[in-house]
């Protein structure tokens, strides 16, 4: 990474950046054209694209009111062909008007949900549009309450389908928001299998951003909604909330709170919005605002459903006059705020501003659902502003596009994603205007120019190094040599240290008094030696010659505590035998595996090693039963560990400067219940960690 950050290239793009980032803007990086302008089929109704035969093609599907009164849709194919006219049963309410779309029968054929009205009731109806025979079903779902105001004054905006009740059919629940009549205020529960409705009391309150999920992943379903209550409902009428206060609530599956429901400041039009920071915790960041004139107030907090902090950590905007307010979550460390006064907050899951940015211009509204226009998994975000155009925001708000539509447009305007690659739909109050949105090919001719500027900055600052690296060179060559005497030091470390300890087992096999066994220990302590002499002045050597060390030290080892332990010695391939290695790496390891953890066993003991080579890398295991080393550093009563610190010594000098490093895992071994019964060493090779390692004498 330094090698990269101080190079020639790296330097100068980091002054190129800036120098690019000052400069006037040339050319438009993207370019708008309009394919057509169509006639709505009527009014009062949306647009949706929905895959409503699973075959990965989208069917438009466009809602009216019927010169009849009736809600109605038509379903046109993927080539834009009427396939078919749907009439939902009874009587259109503007506010009722927006469709629902699952596959509740998992038919691979979606099913359309729609609500209409009778005199004083509301009435949940669906429709498969391409089953052979389609049919609407139609259910009773309440009476609205017309005491204080005759016509109908509800919506429907959102329906969740899940599993609540964990039976393996999903339900769908909705809550329907009441705005000037009194009630039905509460939350509602539709069995499509078995047309039931089910409902929870009357709160008085309206239920939004329903939400299920599972706390504590505990297989049971909970729902997490807000919910408003309003002023409006007097006190002596029958509910349970009448304070205009917004809160938090988590219901389970009989649609009874699961926990006291979480209070925010009262307010007019307050209002609050929540994403998940941890879902099985029930951790929530969540967004309040209220557009009050004598108390307008915004701030961002983070809550547990369970009430368990009952003092929020909140971050309050401080400056925050607005009437409206709009959270969206980018990543899951990342959100962002909009404003209806086009200021743009991103901060992040510890309430932190990490970002803002002022758009100049005041909103008609805060902005809109994201879009995924340009494919490219970054959301699009538009708005509407005072003058009634249209701006899109692409690449995180880097880029911005100021459309002036070729159609009236108010604030009920949205654009609507298109099946057609990069491709958007405005849709008004009568027309649909089609946008294809590209990249400007002009947009690149500034790059030559951007190249220009880049390549004689690199070759300004290449005569600026050149006239350093003499220097450089010299630095470089003076540490080579401190870290070939650093190295040479710990190879003379070792050498005395293996001599010692070797010169100890001899002794005691001699002291026994067994002169033919002594000879041989003799002997084999004589050909290690001479493998120690032989490479005394290399502190890397093939792995071949460190085998036959170690199994030279195993053997005897062996003669002195004969059935102690046994070992096992697997190589998986001869071929890795020449591929070096820092020299008594593995040789100080299986002397500490026996001295430490087998020969305290005092029987039963067994040594394994397996050296094999994985995708250019040579993995070592070294792994004894012994005592464990918790046990082994209680047992001691003098010892320094010197080898072992060494070749650690020896493993840091031979990674410097290396991209790919030798690492070392010593793991400790335990039984079932919990108690050592050994140690794992795993050592890890890279093929070329050592091709430029020094090697002395050379």
């Amino acid at each position: 990474m330094k090698r990269i950050l101080t190079s020639i290239w790296f330097l100068a793009l980091i002054i190129t950046v800036p120098l690019i980032a000052l400069m006037p803007p040339v050319f438009s990086k993207y370019r708008l054209a309009v394919d057509s302008i169509e006639k709505r089929l009527g009014v009062n109704g949306q647009v949706y694209f929905i895959d409503l035969q699973n075959d990965g093609k989208q069917e438009r599907i466009e809602s009216f009111q019927t010169e009849q009164n009736m809600l109605s849709f038509q379903c046109f194919d993927s080539e834009d062909k009427l396939y078919n006219q749907f009439n939902f049963p009874f009587n259109f309410n503007v506010r009722t008007a927006k469709l629902f779309f699952f596959d509740f029968d998992e038919d691979d054929l979606t099913e359309v949900f729609g609500f209409t009205v009778k005199e004083d009731s509301l009435f949940l109806s669906y429709v498969e549009p391409y089953d052979p025979l389609p049919k609407f079903q139609t259910y009773f779902v309440a009476k609205i309450d017309t005491r204080r105001r005759s016509d109908l004054d509800v919506s429907v905006t959102e329906m969740v389908f899940f599993d609540f009740n964990g039976d393996g059919n999903k339900e769908l629940v909705f809550s329907p928001q009441i705005g000037y009549n009194w009630f039905p205020r509460k939350l509602y529960v539709f069995h499509p299998e078995s047309g039931k409705m089910e409902s929870s009391e009357e709160f008085g309150v309206h239920f939004s951003a329903l939400t299920p999920f599972d706390f504590k992943a505990d297989g049971k379903i909970e729902l997490v909604c807000t919910g408003s209550s309003a002023d409006n409902i007097p006190v002596d009428v029958e509910a349970k909330y009448h304070d205009d206060r917004p809160r938090l609530f988590v219901f389970n599956s009989e649609l009874k709170e699961e926990f006291e429901s979480i209070n925010f400041p009262r307010g007019v039009g307050s209002r609050i919005e929540y994403y998940f920071l941890d879902e099985e915790d029930g951790h929530l960041i969540l967004l309040y605002y209220n557009y009050s004139t004598e108390n307008p107030v915004t701030f961002v907090s983070d809550v547990y459903i369970d009430g368990r902090q009952q003092k929020f950590d909140s971050l309050i905007f401080r400056d925050s006059n607005w009437k409206y307010a709009r959270m969206n979550k980018e990543d899951e460390d990342r959100f962002v705020i909009f404003t209806d006064r086009g200021r743009v907050f991103w901060i992040d899951s510890n309430l932190q501003v990490v970002h803002k940015k002022d758009l100049q211009f005041n909103l008609q509204h805060v902005l809109r659902d994201p879009l995924d226009i340009l494919d490219g998994g970054e959301m699009e975000y538009y708005t509407v502003d005072a003058k009634n155009h249209i701006h899109l925001f692409l690449n995180n708000f880097e880029d911005e596009i100021e459309m002036a539509p070729e159609v009236e447009v108010n604030n009920r305007a949205m654009l609507i994603d298109s099946p057609k690659e990069n491709q958007f739909v405005l849709v008004t109050d009568e027309l649909l205007q089609y946008t294809s949105i590209n990249q400007n090919p002009f947009y690149y001719l500034k790059y030559p120019g951007y190249l220009a500027i880049y390549l004689f900055l690199v070759l300004l600052i290449w005569f600026w190094q050149k006239s350093r690296m003499r220097l450089l060179q010299e630095k470089f060559e003076l540490r080579s040599q401190v870290r070939e005497l650093r190295l040479k030091t710990f190879r003379n470390q070792l050498n005395p240290h293996f001599i010692f300890n070797t010169f100890n087992g001899v002794a005691s096999v001699i002291k026994k008094g067994d002169t033919e066994q002594a000879y041989e220990v003799f002997m084999r302590f004589s050909r290690m030696t001479r493998n120690v002499l032989d490479n005394f002045e290399e502190s890397i050597v093939p792995l071949s010659k460190e085998i036959d060390l170690v199994t030279n030290f195993l053997e005897l080892q062996k003669f002195r505590f004969k059935d102690l332990f046994n070992c096992d010695l697997l190589v998986t391939d001869k071929s890795i035998y020449n591929i070096p290695v820092p020299r008594m790496i593995m040789q100080v390891h299986v002397e500490n595996a026996i001295q430490h953890g087998l020969i305290p066993k005092a029987g039963n003991g067994l040594l394994k090693l397996e050296i094999r080579e994985i995708e250019q890398v040579l993995r070592i295991t070294i792994e004894d039963n012994g005592i464990g080393r918790e046990n082994a550093k209680a047992n001691q009563t003098e010892h320094n560990g010197i080898g072992l610190k060494t070749i650690e010594r020896v493993i840091e000098e031979v990674n410097f400067g290396k991209k790919n490093k030798i690492k070392q895992e010593i793991i400790d071994l335990k039984s079932k219940n919990g108690e050592a019964c050994g140690t794992r060493i795993e050592l890890y090779i890279p093929k070329d960690v050592t091709k430029n390692s020094s090697h002395d004498g050379r």
